[in-house]
């Protein structure tokens, strides 16, 4: 049976043939050109272009030289100026000045060479007596002032006299320690009496040495001026007791030697003397040459104290006047 065989196998092969083609009909058969699908493959070029320039700013990662910025690193020399700053530190060693505090000066102090010798409220004879110090008693100098002392005989020196105080501060009494003693009176046993400030600045015997409200003090005081020395006058106190009488202090800086110096002078007569006296007197030298005017007070000294003291009206060295011209004649 032929031709029943040959028409079995033709719809097999019809069907290979067709498995075939579906299979191959995705891909170009070799050798023959796909038209169609060549424009697709061109196409596919351009966006492939298109998007290759999209990353083509890769010349903005020439950008990195921003790395260049590493030079800022070389700021970091700035930081070795910070030794520069070290030398203030080594500036600590110019406060080792520490030693200054054992430079503070020892308190001079004396023994007394002789006794008793008589310590007063002020530096001078004239001055009241406040209490006697023994033998080789020692005391401490706070003060210390030159003055033009009046001699007995009636003539003027310079003397120097020493503020004492206990040294034993734990004395009840050591408040009220304070006198003065000539320095001839005394020896040095320890430190500088050069040290010692310049106590009295000024008429002070109502301030220090106490005040008296039981009299009036001097009343008319006056002054004239002879040449170099200047008199001083004054009405007494003559309504005192006995008892309370002591005399007249005059504490006056005046100008001696080329020296303004502090000259305290007293007077004292006796008690039926100032009881009669209408008018009491005393001289005093004061010569030209310094720049501070003389000046001065008068007190009245009585065993309770000084009254208030009454300023002297200080007379001046005259004004020297130029000479006349003398005109000259013209021929």
């Amino acid at each position: 049976m032929p031709p029943l065989v040959a028409h079995a196998s033709l719809p097999r092969t019809l069907a290979m043939a067709g498995l075939i083609a579906l299979a191959c009909a995705g891909c170009a058969p070799f050798g023959l050109p796909l038209q169609t699908t060549t424009p697709t493959v061109t196409a596919s070029p351009t966006t492939t272009s298109s998007s290759t320039p999209s990353s083509t700013p890769l010349p903005s990662a020439t950008d990195t030289p921003s790395p260049s910025a590493t030079p800022t690193i070389t700021d970091t020399p700035s930081l070795t100026y910070t030794p520069s700053e070290t030398p203030t530190i080594t500036l600590t060693p110019s406060r080792t000045p520490i030693p200054s505090p054992t430079s503070t000066p020892v308190i001079p102090r004396v023994s007394i060479t002789t006794g008793p010798v008589s310590c007063r409220y002020g530096p001078g004879a004239g001055y009241e007596y406040k209490y006697g110090l023994v033998y080789d008693n020692w005391e401490n100098v706070i003060g210390r002032v030159q003055i033009l002392s009046h001699q007995a005989g009636g003539s003027w020196a310079p003397a120097t006299w020493l503020l004492l105080q206990s040294i034993n501060p734990s004395d009840p009494m050591y408040p009220y320690s304070k006198c003065w003693v000539n320095e001839v009176f005394t020896q040095v046993i320890r430190g500088d009496l050069s040290t010692v400030p310049d106590y009295f600045d000024k008429p002070k015997a109502f301030e220090i040495y106490g005040a008296s409200h039981l009299y009036p003090p001097p009343y008319d005081v006056s002054a004239r001026r002879d040449g170099n020395t200047v008199t001083v006058f004054w009405h007494p106190v003559n309504n005192m007791t006995e008892d309370d009488y002591v005399g007249y202090m005059i504490e006056a800086y005046i100008c001696y030697k080329g020296q303004y110096v502090f000259a305290p002078v007293s007077y004292s007569d006796s008690y039926s003397q100032n009881a009669v006296e209408s008018q009491l007197a005393v001289a005093i030298p004061d010569e030209p040459g310094c720049s501070r005017p003389s000046q001065g007070q008068i007190f009245l000294a009585e065993k309770h104290g000084y009254t208030r003291g009454v300023i002297i009206d200080w007379p001046a060295f005259p004004t020297p006047t130029a000479p006349e011209a003398t005109p000259t004649s013209t021929p």
